[in-house]
This record gives structure tokens, sequence and C-alpha cells, in this order.
């Protein structure tokens, strides 16, 4: 039962309102979304209605553990986690609040970085050069988005509540 709502929003008419019962948007299988070692830009604006237990707010995974790409609230901090170890941690967000939430990949610099409302978390904690390759394929297999929960067999499977809006990747590019 995920809907757009137009009681809150950051742009335009509505948000997407997801009650942390069962509701998510699943985009179904696609080659475009495995971003492999290329250049990537993801962004969101989520307003997390609570800030307690594990809610996904982006799986790209087809099952957990896998080197895809899952981006989660943990109470209340944002963890970005790689095949089953979160790689990046950081910021502390209240509930009932805007957030704006970019994670780019610069492949020419081989550097991922992650912002909250635009600022870069710390330089040592959030600059990673691990190896990157978000799932070229998903271990042979399309890449599918899921927003606001978990693949299959993941064990952070929490349910998003709360509002996202302006929803974007930018395959390709990395922006800030």
């Amino acid at each position: 039962n995920a809907q757009l709502d137009t009681a809150q929003k950051k742009f335009g008419d509505s948000s997407l309102l997801l009650d942390g019962t069962g509701d998510y948007i699943s985009i179904p299988t696609s080659t475009e979304f495995g971003f492999g070692t290329g250049a990537v830009t993801l962004e969101c604006y989520v307003r997390p209605a609570v800030v307690s237990g594990t809610q996904v707010i982006l799986d790209t995974r087809t099952s957990a553990p896998e080197v895809s790409l899952l981006l989660k609230l943990d109470g209340t901090g944002i963890k970005v986690d790689v095949n089953g170890s979160d790689v990046i941690s950081g910021g502390t967000l209240a509930a009932n609040t805007w957030y704006h939430i970019a994670l780019t990949h610069d492949n020419n610099a081989g550097e991922t970085r992650f912002f909250i409302n635009g600022e870069l978390m710390s330089m040592s904690d959030n600059i990673q050069t691990f190896d990157f390759d978000w799932g070229a394929t998903n271990q042979g297999q399309p890449a599918t988005i899921r927003i606001g929960d978990g693949s299959e067999g993941n064990p952070d499977r929490g349910k998003f509540k709360g509002y996202i809006d302006e929803f974007r990747i930018f395959k390709g590019e990395a922006k800030w």
C-alpha cells in the first residue's frame, strides 16, 4: 500500500509515503541497475517517521549478502552496506525532519563519498577507497531496485516508515 501523499513533500505536489508495515516500491530487474565499477550518484530526500531499528531506504541486491548496494537507517544513523559489510556510516537523523542523502562514486579517483544535506560526512570515515563493484550484473542476474524494504533473504530487511521524495540515480556521473 505504498502511496503518493500530499501531506509532506520536498518538491512538487507529493512524496512517497511508506507506513513501515509492508509497503515498498520495487522496480523490475534491469542491467541498468548493475552499477559495476563506473561513476554513479544515488540521491533522495528522506523524512523518517521514527529513528529506531533498521529501516531500508534502498536495496539493489537480489539476495543477501551480495556485492551490491544497501542503504539503510540504523537507529539515528545511516549506513551503506556492500556484500554484507557496513562500509560507510554517519549522520544523526531526527524523526519528522527532511534530509538530503547522496552517495557518489567517482571511478577516476576511486572514491565513494557520502553526504547528508550537502555536507560530506567525516573525511576520514566517508571517503572510501574500498574495492568498488556494485554488482555489474548482481552475480549474473540483472539488478532490482527496492525502495523502502530490503531484498529477500536480507537480514537487515527493516521496512522504512516515513516519506521519500526525489529519488534519483545518475549512472555514469559522480555529482557533488
